[in-house]
Parts: structure tokens; C-alpha cells; sequence
């Protein structure tokens, strides 16, 4: 499925669209596929953890992406797609991107430190 710029991804994962991706099919975008993906049984925490926050980074680059902008294939490429959402959906969700922030934290440490990092709440 093609759209510009990422327009579909922009709306936020949609529920029929993750059903289409259990179901094996086609009708779908990544934010989907990670979210289906961190509903299946049997995965671990950090592992449906992780497709979570991949779900939101996707989010974030796709917004990035409707207004004009890309983050650079660089270091620093997850921290400065969740700190362009200040630029993306405005300064009045400072909460929530900081929440997300630190959410990208823990996945760093989960992946490059030590397996457990995310704990189950």
C-alpha cells in the first residue's frame, strides 16, 4: 500500500488495519505491524515493550515526514525522532514526550545493556 509521505502512518495505528496484520494480510503500515506484533501471547516484557515503543517511533518519524523533515540515519536517530513530537504536535503534550523519552531510555537500556531493564506494570 502506497500513500504520500507517509500520509496513512501520520493517523495513528488503526485497529482494523493490526486485525489485517494477524490475519496475515496486506492492508497495513509498520505502526500497525509493531502493534499487533506486542499483542501476541508469549513474547517477553522488553520484547512487547519494544514493538510498543517502535509503534511510536514510527509514529513520530511518519509526522516528521507530513511536515516537510526526516531524521538523519545517525546516532541519536530514536532520541531525536521522539524530541521532534515538541516541533510535530506541539509543546502542550510536554508530558507525554517526556514520558515517551524516557520509555526510550529503558528500550536502550533493554537492548544494549541488559535483558529484564522493563519491568511489567
Amino acid at each position: 500500500m502506497t500513500t504520500p509521505a507517509g500520509q496513512q502512518e501520520a493517523d495513528g495505528p488503526n485497529i482494523a488495519r493490526v486485525y489485517d496484520c494477524l490475519l496475515g494480510g496486506s492492508h497495513n503500515f509498520a505502526a500497525d505491524r509493531e502493534l499487533a506484533d506486542a499483542s501476541i501471547d508469549g513474547i517477553s516484557t522488553d520484547g512487547r515493550f519494544t514493538h510498543a515503543y517502535n509503534a511510536v517511533r514510527v509514529l513520530a518519524d511518519a509526522l516528521l515526514h507530513a511536515v516537510g523533515f526526516a531524521v538523519p540515519k545517525s546516532c541519536r536517530q530514536h532520541e531525536r525522532a521522539i524530541q521532534s513530537l515538541a516541533f510535530t504536535i506541539g509543546g502542550a503534550w510536554g508530558t507525554e514526550i517526556d514520558f515517551l523519552d524516557r520509555c526510550r531510555r529503558v528500550r536502550h537500556r533493554s537492548i544494549y545493556e541488559r535483558a529484564g531493564a522493563v519491568q511489567q506494570q
